[in-house]
Parts: C-alpha cells; sequence; structure tokens
C-alpha cells in the first residue's frame, strides 16, 4: 500500500515546509480562497506532468497561477492591457482569474492554445503566506481528478489525492466553494466563467 500524504496544520513553520517541498519540485494540496489547490512550480516540468497524470487532465487544457502580487505579473505576461489595470486594482487580491497575453519562453502546459496565461492574487492569508515563501508563483487547479467535485477540506482532499502528492496543509473546510470568475482581456474582455465576483459587478466597473 502507498504511503498518504501528511496533513499538515496551515502553521508558519509547516508552510514553510510546504514552500520548500514546492521549490523542490513536490506536489502539495493548500487551501485558497475557494476550494483546496493542487500546487507546484510553475517552472518545474517534471511537477506539471504530475499534475496533469494525477487529475488526469486533458492536454491543452492550461494552469491557473497564483502570484504573490501583481508586481509579478511581468514573470509570466508580456503587458498588462489597460482595462486589466482597472479590474486588477478593484478586485485583486480575490477571486478574479485574468487570462493575459502570456510570454512565449513559459512551459507549454501553462499556455492556452491563444497564447494566454491565467493569473490570480489570492485574497487567503495562507496563500499569501505561502507565495511570500516561495517568492514566485505556485499553480493553482483543484484538487481532484478531471470531472470529479473538487476537495473542500484537507480531509477530502486526501481522500482522493492523498497516494499522489508530498504534503496536505489543512486550512480548515473551505468557506465558499465558488470557483473564481475567469475573466480574458487581450484585444477585448470576455467572461469565460461566472464565479464568486458576479459579472454585472465588472461590467459595471467598466462602465464607470
Amino acid at each position: 500500500m502507498e504511503n498518504k500524504a501528511p496533513i499538515l496544520a496551515a502553521n508558519p513553520h509547516n508552510i514553510e515546509k510546504a514552500a520548500e517541498c514546492v521549490s523542490f519540485g513536490g506536489l502539495i494540496v493548500y487551501p485558497t480562497e475557494t476550494v483546496y489547490g493542487l500546487g507546484a512550480c510553475p517552472l518545474h516540468d517534471a511537477a506539471l506532468e504530475r499534475i496533469y497524470k494525477i487529475k488526469m487532465r486533458e492536454a491543452g487544457k492550461s494552469l491557473i497561477l497564483l502570484l504573490p502580487d501583481s508586481k509579478h505579473l511581468s514573470e509570466f505576461v508580456t503587458h498588462v492591457p489597460e482595462v486589466a489595470n482597472r479590474l486588477i486594482d478593484a478586485f485583486w487580491p480575490g477571486p478574479l482569474t485574468l487570462v493575459l497575453p502570456g510570454r512565449s519562453d513559459l512551459p507549454d502546459v501553462l499556455l492556452g492554445p491563444d497564447t494566454t496565461v491565467a493569473v490570480r492574487v489570492s485574497d487567503s492569508s495562507i496563500c499569501q503566506d505561502l507565495l511570500s515563501q516561495l517568492g514566485s508563483a505556485i499553480t493553482s487547479t483543484s484538487a481532484n481528478r478531471s470531472s470529479f467535485p473538487p476537495a473542500a477540506s484537507a480531509e477530502e482532499a486526501a481522500m482522493k489525492l492523498g497516494e499522489d502528492v508530498d504534503i496536505i496543509l489543512d486550512g480548515g473546510p473551505a468557506a465558499d466553494t465558488s470557483p473564481s470568475t475567469l475573466v480574458r482581456v487581450t484585444q477585448n474582455l470576455e467572461i469565460l466563467r461566472e464565479g464568486r465576483i458576479p459579472s454585472r459587478q465588472i461590467l459595471n466597473l467598466l462602465d464607470k
């Protein structure tokens, strides 16, 4: 029988341990402001391959990245359109994922078919602490097999993925399992997924 990943309370010591695991190519489960996420270093090819294998995720479906703050956008994005800057000022940190023009030198699994990359700054204090320890981005895809419900607690994550990841950070049950709102901002604005932030709130902001 395979060993299950330890479930660790999301305290400063264990967050540092999880960040170190990611830095060395490991895979963790961690709480976000929505559901639990599956985290890896976005520039570690083997770790990214593990995510796709574990989730049984179809090739070509890119991964969302969580950033420590908007200053890190230039590591992954070629430019930020003015409309995107307005959304960032209004909704970051928070459950808004922006699909922006991505850098062509990023791993293919991070880029959409139109060379875009999906990024977010989370308002979860655990995410902020984890990213502060990392000093860079982490992948944020729900902790589940594709087509199955996402994990809303560390215990659920352990049941779903415990034998396939290295560490599970326990931040308690998810307060809200609604996904982040997903908005593409390239030449035009397109709301790809309705989530925690209603589309009308976004459109009202841009109409001002």
